[in-house]
């Protein structure tokens, strides 16, 4: 397994997770895994029981705070989907929905565009 290397806002705070785990087991793990995670499986891995009782800490977070994070990008998904500058953030090379939608919360209104033609 091979952990996707942070490129801007795609993950949704599992890198530091993901990469700590690699680190501690000699592994590589994508952070969306380590969300699949269980007890059970943190308990098969050849780590200490300081690392095991930490690594189910972040894991029983990481669990508790999803639905919060999905219910917050909801709601930050529709605010920005309806602005003009979304779809057009959307079209530079490397911006994607995360990062045009956090481009636009970040700049509010003071992100203008002279032209909807991108990248000509």
């Amino acid at each position: 397994m091979v952990i996707k290397r942070y490129d801007g806002h795609k993950h949704r705070g599992d890198e530091p997770d993901a990469r700590h785990l690699a680190q501690q087991t000699g592994g590589r793990i994508p952070g969306n895994d380590v969300k699949k995670l269980t007890t059970a499986d943190i308990d098969q891995m050849a780590v200490d029981q300081t690392e095991s009782i930490g690594m189910k800490s972040n894991l029983a977070v990481i669990k508790v705070l999803q639905p919060q994070i999905d219910g917050i990008e909801k709601v930050q998904a529709a605010h920005c989907h309806s602005s003009p500058g979304y779809r057009l953030l959307n079209c530079v090379a490397g911006i994607g929905p995360i990062l045009a939608t956090a481009i636009l919360l970040k700049m509010g209104r003071r992100i203008a565009f002279a032209t909807s033609k991108v990248g000509l």
